[in-house]
């Protein structure tokens, strides 16, 4: 395997050293650090979308399994493969102003590529927790929605074409959007579940349109980018709906600092505690099935005796995401009775 390998794309980008191989398989996900890490026998690292190309087709050939390398940033369970494709060298970045759009290989980094963007006064809209270590490849893979879905939908509604080969990203053009001029913050206490639900749902019912809206630890954050002028309308209307339903404001600059520690998601991270078992459960659910899962959310946790981590995000005209995210001293077999429990939620 190895000298066919090294023959189609050169010793140099073939490793099978201890060190390369642990650190392909890095992962987020509790399984990847606890009971079933990916143990690959070798890495590849093709210097070129067309000796990826060659390689998943070469693999193809002998029948090697083969699982992409990303950023290592991943909360999906871990692969089952001899090969690591390592997808970093794929990190061209080709823009097109007259179309608007972004072309980028797979090894691209969400903040490398935003940065890049942003030197151009354009802004991909994609901000993430782990946006220093996802790449484009495994955010168009997964359809990774960022913090201002609202404004800038997720990958889904970016991608204009991608290059892949047997459901392996090599590269993608994604819609890009002028950077806005200003952003500006509205937060607020709530009284009850139900008010900011009710809140949330008005807003994205009417002509208000936040880039965010996130409802989490009683309080309800709204953001909202773009030109100063059209800003201005949609967050007056939002604020308006807010004090109807009986939200109470706060300090707008408490958005932004929420913002900034929203952005260093550490619940994955937990996992390298021993013993400790972090994960998030997410269900798309309808507005009238909201209120109750959230009660229903709390109770199982708390009877788990774990500290809830809930929250409710990316909503729309007919419901949200409500995202479970949890932090448990347990065994493996209770922390998949506590996801199966949590998942039950929503049927």
């Amino acid at each position: 395997m190895t000298p066919e390998l090294s023959a189609l794309l050169g010793s140099a980008c073939v490793f099978d050293d201890a060190e390369t191989l642990a650190r392909a398989s890095t992962s987020w996900h509790p399984l990847a650090l606890k009971t079933r890490p990916i143990r690959f026998e070798v890495v590849v690292r093709p210097e070129s979308v067309e000796k990826a190309r060659a390689t998943l087709e070469l693999c193809a050939e002998r029948g090697w399994s083969v699982a992409a390398v990303g950023g290592g940033s991943g909360t999906g369970e871990p692969p089952v493969a001899k090969i690591g494709l390592d997808l970093s060298a794929l990190n061209s970045v080709t823009l097109n102003e007259v179309e608007l759009t972004v072309t980028a290989g797979a090894g691209v980094t969400i903040e490398a590529l935003e940065t890049d963007l942003n030197r151009h006064g354009y802004t991909l809209g994609q901000q993430l927790g782990s946006g220093n270590l996802a790449t484009v490849g495994g955010c168009v893979a997964t359809n990774a929605v960022g913090l201002f879905s609202g404004r800038y939908g997720g990958f889904a509604e970016l991608v204009r074409s991608v290059e892949s080969v047997d459901n392996f990203v090599l590269s993608a053009t994604l819609a890009i959007r002028p950077a806005p001029e200003a952003r500006a913050w509205a937060v607020f206490d709530v009284k009850s579940d139900v008010d900011a639900l009710d809140a949330l749902r008005l807003i994205c019912r009417s002509d208000a349109r936040p880039s965010l809206a996130r409802y989490e630890n009683g309080r309800v954050f709204l953001a909202f980018e773009g030109d100063e002028i059209v800003q201005a309308g949609h967050y007056q209307l939002a604020f308006a709906v807010c004090q109807q339903v009986g939200l109470t404001p706060r300090d707008p600059d408490e958005g932004e600092a929420w913002l900034e520690e929203t952005s260093r998601d550490t619940l994955w991270s937990q996992n390298a505690r021993e013993g400790v078992w972090a994960d998030r459960v997410s269900l798309a659910l309808s507005w009238s099935r909201l209120p109750e899962a959230l009660r229903e959310a709390q109770q199982v946790l708390e009877r788990s005796g774990v500290t809830p981590h809930l929250d409710v995000r990316n909503p729309g005209p007919h419901g949200a995401t409500l995202a479970m995210g949890f932090v448990a001293e347990t065994a493996e077999r209770g922390w998949r009775r506590l996801r199966e429990e949590l998942n039950e939620i929503g049927e």
